[in-house]
């Protein structure tokens, strides 16, 4: 009873996104008229995967905006908020990086001592298909 719930949740939820969330959020804030309009950079790519058009409405003439970007962009203290931004953006990668690294060591770790590999004479081939999986990335991928 309890799985007819859950599925009957994660069915409904999944609809509820589909239908209702994502359209929504695939044209937020743009009117019907931006959505039909010619874009800059249509014609690179004639029928796209992916298609959003997003927009903000601004109640100030554009020079006033244009004067606003400029002011911003000039401010002394720019260079170390957007420092400390990527600073911020760079760490949570990095700490994601480690969470998912401590998790496959974990893995690969239970791997190697189930009962089936443990006592086969394949174990010894694991690392081996790793350092010829290395070494082919090594070789024929660019350095840079």
């Amino acid at each position: 009873m309890a799985f007819l719930a859950a599925g009957i949740v994660l069915i409904g939820g999944l609809s509820a996104y589909l239908f209702l969330f994502r359209p929504w959020q695939l044209r937020w804030g743009a009117t019907d008229e931006e959505i039909e309009r010619y874009m800059s950079g249509d014609e690179i790519v004639a029928t796209p995967a992916f298609n959003a058009t997003r927009a903000v409405t601004v109640n100030a003439p554009p020079e006033n905006i244009a004067a606003w970007f400029q002011q911003w962009l000039n401010h002394p203290f720019r260079e170390p908020v957007i420092v400390g931004m990527l600073a911020m953006v760079i760490g949570v990668i990095g700490g994601l990086g480690a969470i998912i690294f401590r998790f496959l060591i974990h893995v690969f770790f239970s791997l190697f001592h189930l009962p089936l590999v443990a006592d086969s004479p394949w174990r010894a081939a694991i690392p081996a298909l790793g350092l010829m999986l290395v070494g082919g990335i090594t070789h024929f991928l660019p350095a840079k």
